[in-house]
């Protein structure tokens, strides 16, 4: 028995000294369809909580024991990475995934009403978006968080709705951190955030709570005062993408300085920067208006669009003559709120009428009739942006995939453009 005792105190000890090292145990690898992508995060994931060798430390292992020796993923793992490239140039926007306040409902045994939406319907919407082949999804690590005790928020879904997934589709996920000295409990525990290992460490916790081994997107959520700065959180970053948890980084919510800057420093650690998330509608073009689009094209980063259609506001369904979008329901905007937008809502009726009627004279195209919703969006991709529109239900996925097939020529590109200045005349920002 004492022998036995003994035994069983030496394991223990083994695996505390293993888990104070740093090192910890690979879970049984996830299901998944796609027999290639299942294989390479598989694979991934059995080397992602194994500690890269940190210079920055002061501790050096003793070169005499390999066994003391940190293992560290290959540099060039993800540094041929083939580019960043999105399917129909548009994904989809989970930002409303899991959020009470935005209509998710936890309990799916009650009737839905008008504007809710659950798991089920989330689910729905992410089938019909990759049978149409939009494959790009944009998470956060505080999306939905409060409904993270029951496995409700944006990440875990995601993960969740990944693995079991069917069919052929590469799925591209990106994520988000929080340059938080205090994020929350939720989300990044009890530990405050500073330095560039919280950025590994928070990616980590965002691929525990998806389960994956890694995401194709990894960006800094929004400019915010953090301890080390911009150099901090680049190598955090860059160290990610080492590793091998992430094969792209990006950025949100940066005007053109701070893209140049950040960018800047990501290259002090060989590290490119793919993408920067900005707000941009029929509704805001500020980031137009103050050259930060620009200044992405010149430096060959990606655009995302969040908040394509400006909350609804520049869809073309609520307008001051239709406050409610001919729903059954109280306005979600005053008049106040839809007058000024006039011109841009005319202009998208036009635009869909004309479209409309281009289309229903060709019997290849694929469509015959188009939404201002569907117009509005492909004004965003003819500007040279990737829109990422939110999508809760299986309809909303169908009315995207109808922006496939055509195109905004010129001329309605031009009609729109100039529905937007005569909205910035009104508003007396001319």
């Amino acid at each position: 028995m004492a022998f036995v005792r003994w035994i069983t105190i030496a394991s223990i000890l083994s695996i505390v000294i293993i888990k104070f090292k740093g090192y910890s145990f690979p879970s049984k690898p996830s299901p998944n369809k796609n027999f290639i992508q299942k294989n390479e995060r598989t694979a991934l994931k059995m080397l992602r909580d194994v500690p890269p060798s940190d210079e920055s430390s002061g501790s050096q292992p003793d070169s005499s024991d390999p066994s003391e020796k940190s293992f560290t993923l290959p540099k060039s793992l993800f540094s041929k990475a083939k580019k960043l490239e999105i399917s129909h140039e548009i994904g989809t926007g989970t930002l409303s995934w899991g959020d009470v306040s935005r209509g998710y409902i936890g309990n799916t045994n009650r009737k839905l009403k008008s504007g809710e939406f659950s798991k089920n319907t989330l689910k729905s919407a992410f089938e019909e978006m990759l049978k149409n082949d939009i494959t790009f999804f944009d998470t956060a690590e505080t999306y939905g968080i409060d409904s993270l005790r029951n496995s409700g928020n944006s990440e875990t879904m995601i993960g969740k709705f990944v693995r079991s997934s069917e069919g052929d589709s590469e799925i591209l996920i990106g994520t988000k951190f929080t340059p938080k000295f205090w994020p929350g409990r939720k989300i990044g525990g009890i530990i405050p955030r500073f330095g560039h290992r919280a950025v590994v460490k928070a990616l980590q916790r965002s691929l525990d709570r998806m389960d994956l081994s890694y995401v194709d997107l990894y960006s800094l959520h929004y400019p915010n005062w953090y301890i080390g700065g911009y150099r901090a959180l680049a190598e955090g970053f860059a160290r990610a993408r080492e590793r091998g948890l992430c094969k792209h980084i990006g950025v949100c919510n940066m005007n053109g300085d701070q893209v140049s800057n950040f960018k800047a420093e990501l290259s002090k650690f060989d590290a490119p920067l793919a993408a920067n998330q900005i707000e941009f509608s029929l509704a805001n073009q500020s980031a137009a208006e103050d050259g930060t689009i620009s200044t992405c094209k010149r430096l060959g980063i990606l655009v995302f669009a969040h908040t394509p259609l400006g909350r609804g506001l520049a869809t073309g369904v609520y307008t001051a003559l239709d406050p409610t979008g001919s729903k059954p329901e109280a306005p979600r905007y005053s008049f106040k709120d839809l007058e000024p937008l006039l011109p841009v809502h005319q202009a998208l009726s036009v635009v869909a009428a004309k479209v409309s009627s281009r289309l229903s004279s060709d019997e290849e195209a694929p469509v015959r009739k188009v939404t201002t919703t569907q117009v509005s969006l492909n004004y965003i991709r003819a500007k040279g942006l990737i829109p990422l529109p939110g999508v809760t239900r299986k309809e909303h996925a169908m009315e995207i995939a109808g922006c496939f097939g055509w195109r905004l020529n010129g001329e309605e590109v031009e009609i729109l453009d100039e529905g937007y200045q005569k909205f910035k005349e009104s508003k007396g920002e001319v």
